[in-house]
């Protein structure tokens, strides 16, 4: 349980103080925890499927996690949603799931989609639900659906949180030596962490729905695995494709995994592929997509990336043999299916500027240390807010009086500080530098829909460029990707969705978007 992990972490950190409850609280929260888990987490017996349903299939609706109060912040962020909306809306319902503590906000949303002309007159397709929906990921905490023996909807619902990587995250925090620091983000964790168990009820709340919206039953069968929806792609309803994380979030017992999939899922064939390099994004869907029937998207290793640093070099090289070996063994295991190439664009890398910066600021970090001078400073948080960041004028004027610059904005005068204090020449250090997290982006991460009157659509990501150069090879890539989509889904009809805001987010349509079975054709009515 979570405040049970956050005391024994705490604990277990030399001089670090233990999380202290008020007498009978600590009783308490675990009745509260025990009795969460029984309804929302724990496992249940496995209930006979039929068949695992494809997401090439008839769908009736389409499942998003709408975080409101960020729409309104983010306008980039309101546009791609809604126009995704407005691309959905038409075609099928959508069932739409916001934070019940953003329910005030819910007038003024409404009130801007009945002002947008592409979306209120398909309203009444629109169901807005309230959840403890943390993310905007519903790929990664919604269902895989299956056909029951009694002809029921299953919805397969494994959890969602990796526990290596919670407590990885804890035992990072208390590593922190500054003891403010450490407490903003340990708040900050186990606020993500609840979001995580709050995100963990989307199955059990879409099967009430369902249910009770399109009078079908339900049922919630949760097998005792670790789980995210990019990364368990089924080929066929007795195959699927599963990451190499994934089985290491299980515990990398291979047997075990694949009796309980066989179990759960009806699944004998699992196929594990290797994610990409670097801290990034691990999920498959972001380099390979069953689409349709014998048909798999697959990512082509990406062109234009630079070889001037070494850790380009490596990520390079990974890419090609990882994606290599990914088509050698999605074809030995799937020899019938239909593979197509989709080009994908190189990593937001960071520039030389951008490395500049974050060398310069560890480079201060590194001075205000060696004055000894009384002040937090955080250079992580500084390079985020670069624009707006000012050195306080007496730290200025001392760096000033050691180093010998005029400005700390001009290029030269950053180099000399970097040099100075991180003992090396800036060339070298440039040439060492690792990004801190490598932004892929993907036009792989699509979502194909076929509505139960049989139209098809594909949403497809679009990148805008950070310069001419960058636009232009975007524009370029698109031409091909739209002839691999005519290719592998030639019945769709293509809309492009600017994701350019998600690209530090690591996730694209695909991740956002749940498409759910119409069950007409074989669910009992109640």
């Amino acid at each position: 349980m979570l405040i049970e992990s956050f005391s024994s972490i705490a604990s277990a950190q030399s001089g670090s103080p233990s999380l202290v409850l008020p007498a009978g609280e600590e009783a308490l929260w675990e009745n509260v925890s025990e009795s969460y888990d029984e309804v929302y987490r724990e496992p249940t017996e496995a209930v006979p499927v039929s068949k695992l349903l494809m997401p090439w299939e008839a769908s009736r609706a389409v499942a998003l996690a709408l975080p409101l109060g960020e729409l309104q912040e983010d306008r980039a962020l309101d546009a791609l949603f809604k126009d995704s909306l407005a691309a959905l809306l038409p075609r099928v319902e959508v069932i739409a799931f916001h934070h019940r503590l953003d329910r005030r906000i819910l007038g003024s949303f409404w009130a801007e989609l009945e002002a947008d002309a592409r979306i209120a007159p398909f309203l009444g397709r629109l169901s807005l639900e309230s959840s403890e929906a943390f993310s905007i990921w519903m790929r990664d905490f919604g269902p895989q659906f299956a056909v029951g023996e009694d002809q029921s909807l299953v919805l397969l619902d494994a959890s969602v949180g990796d526990p290596g990587a919670s407590r990885g995250l804890l035992f990072d925090v208390k590593t922190t030596e500054d003891p403010i620091q450490q407490h903003f983000r340990m708040v900050e964790e186990l606020s993500n962490l609840r979001g995580l168990e709050g995100s963990d009820r989307i199955p059990s709340l879409l099967a009430g729905n369902l249910e009770a919206k399109w009078g079908v039953a339900t049922a919630l069968s949760r097998p005792p695995l670790f789980l995210q929806g990019g990364d368990f792609l089924p080929v066929s309803s007795s195959g699927a494709l599963v990451s190499e994380s994934t089985l290491r979030a299980n515990g990398g017992v291979s047997q075990r995994f694949r009796a309980l999939v066989r179990e759960y899922y009806g699944v004998d064939t699992i196929v594990f592929l290797e994610n990409l390099p670097g801290k990034t994004i691990e999920h498959l869907d972001f380099i390979v997509h069953p689409i349709q029937e014998n048909v798999v998207l697959l990512a082509d290793p990406p062109e234009g990336i630079a070889s001037t640093r070494a850790y380009h070099r490596y990520l390079k090289r990974e890419l090609q043999s990882r994606f290599a070996r990914n088509e050698s063994s999605v074809r030995k295991a799937f020899p019938g299916v239909k593979i197509v190439k989709v080009p994908m664009p190189p990593p937001a890398l960071d520039s030389d500027e951008e490395v500049r910066r974050e060398l310069f600021l560890n480079a201060l970090q590194a001075f205000i240390g060696q004055e000894r001078i009384a002040m937090r400073f955080d250079p992580a948080s500084a390079l985020e807010n670069w624009e707006a960041f000012e050195i306080n004028p007496r730290i200025e004027a001392r760096l000033k009086e050691v180093t010998g610059i005029s400005n700390w904005r001009m290029e030269i005068d950053q180099i000399r500080v970097i040099e100075t204090y991180l003992g090396d020449s800036f060339e070298n250090l440039l040439a060492k530098h690792v990004e801190p997290q490598v932004n892929y982006r993907s036009y792989v991460n699509s979502l194909y829909v076929k509505n139960p009157e049989g139209e098809e659509v594909v949403l497809i990501p679009r990148f805008r460029g950070r310069d001419g150069s960058e636009q232009a090879m975007f524009e370029a890539l698109e031409t091909k990707v739209a002839a691999a989509y005519r290719s592998a889904c030639p019945k769709a009809e293509q809309i492009w969705i600017d994701c350019t805001v998600l690209t530090d987010f690591m996730g694209m349509i695909h991740c956002y978007t749940l498409a759910i079975p119409d069950p007409s054709t074989f669910a009992k009515e109640l």
